[in-house]
C-alpha cells in the first residue's frame, strides 16, 4: 500500500475562489460554467499590501460568481494601474 502524501492538493469547489501562489505571484483559481479559470491579478505573494489586495479582489470575484455578475474579460479582477498625470511625463531639456 503506497504511503499517503503529507501534503494533498485540494481543488476548489465549483464556484469557490481559491488563492494560489506560483513563482511568487498570486493567482485566483475557480470553476465557472464547468471550466477551470486562472487569473493572475499582478500581485506579489511576499507583499502584505498585495496579499490584502488579493483578498479583496477574491472576495469581489466570489461575490460576482454568486450573483451571476462574473466578468469574463477578467478586467474587474486585475490590479488597475493608477493613472499618471500628464505633467509628470514631460521632461525639461
Amino acid at each position: 500500500m503506497p504511503a499517503k502524501s503529507l501534503q494533498t492538493r485540494q481543488r476548489a469547489k465549483p464556484g469557490k475562489v481559491r488563492l494560489k501562489v506560483a513563482r511568487n505571484s498570486i493567482q485566483f483559481v475557480f470553476t465557472h460554467d464547468g471550466k477551470r479559470h486562472y487569473i493572475a491579478p499582478g500581485l506579489a505573494a511576499d507583499s502584505p499590501w498585495d496579499q490584502k489586495q488579493a483578498q479583496d479582489l477574491a472576495f469581489q470575484l466570489q461575490k460576482d460568481l454568486e450573483y451571476g455578475e462574473f466578468d469574463a474579460s477578467y478586467a474587474r479582477y486585475k490590479l488597475q494601474p493608477e493613472p499618471v498625470a500628464e505633467e509628470s511625463l514631460t521632461t525639461e531639456l
